[in-house]
């Protein structure tokens, strides 16, 4: 259940996201639209326009530069809990085993004993 709920919160997150980056797209696209016969009617404007385009893509690489910079600590991350994850499963099993063999040892000994006892009577 718990996964399950932890599953439902990372698609959430990662669908609200993904909302939000398409309602900045659709912003920055309708403002292009609204300014650019503003833009286009003098060689000034034009200039300015481009600018501002400009502005917005090197705003958007940041953006991209960051989400990938994210995307590797993610990943790395994720690595680095899996190899924990796999190490404490590999214990897991070093130990149920290591248990296993106690008990067969255990009755193994009380057999033993149960044979003494009945020799010496």
């Amino acid at each position: 259940m718990l996964t399950e709920t932890k599953q439902y919160f990372t698609l959430y997150n990662t669908l609200e996201d993904q909302k939000a980056y398409m309602e900045k797209e659709v912003g920055i696209l309708t403002s292009i639209h609204e300014k650019f016969d503003l833009a286009m009617s003098s060689d000034k404007n034009k200039e300015l326009f481009l600018q501002q385009v400009q502005q917005i893509l090197d705003g958007i690489k940041q953006d991209k530069e960051q989400l990938g910079q994210r995307c590797v600590e993610e990943r790395k991350e994720k690595d680095r809990l899996t190899t924990i994850h796999l190490d404490l499963i590999d214990k897991q099993r070093k130990y149920y085993k290591t248990v296993k063999d106690f008990q067969e040892e255990c009755r193994k000994n009380e057999t033993l004993l149960s044979k003494i006892k009945t020799k010496n009577r």
